[in-house]
């Protein structure tokens, strides 16, 4: 997909299979790994039980290669932020800490740290975990 054509997600389920497409591939990319501490918007999806920052998940068909090819499109987090809240809320502070421990072993398991400030979303109806996060790698 070209870079200058990027769609926003039209579904969650776009944006679920984007989670699980950023987790899947990040072992295989050391430039998305070095990007890891620079990300502040995290979504958090209980139906796989992972991770992955805005400006990734907000476009259709997502990939790596693509998402590091967007650096000069012109694209923000800000937009992928504002589309996202279509289906997320700001985690509340019961599962905040819970996930932010969860995020920082993610980071460690590539050498990286998260941002110090760091906003995890969630889903608007989303369930309460009952179990802690399984990162895709």
């Amino acid at each position: 997909m070209d870079k200058d054509k990027l769609q926003l997600v039209e579904t969650y389920a776009q944006v679920v299979k984007n989670i699980v497409r950023f987790n899947s591939g990040l072992p295989a990319s050391e430039e998305m790994q070095k990007r890891l501490p620079a990300f502040i918007e995290w979504y958090y999806s209980p139906e796989v039980n992972a991770l992955a920052p805005a400006r990734f998940i907000a476009y259709q068909d997502m990939d790596s290669g693509l998402y590091l090819a967007m650096k000069d499109s012109g694209k923000d987090s800000r937009e992928a932020v504002k589309w996202l809240s279509h289906w997320f809320k700001p985690v509340e502070e019961l599962e905040l800490d819970i996930l932010k421990k969860h995020l920082i072993i993610m980071t460690a398991n590539f050498d990286k740290k998260p941002h110090k400030i760091v906003r995890i979303h969630e889903p608007i109806n989303s369930i309460r975990l009952t179990k802690e996060p399984v990162f895709l790698h």
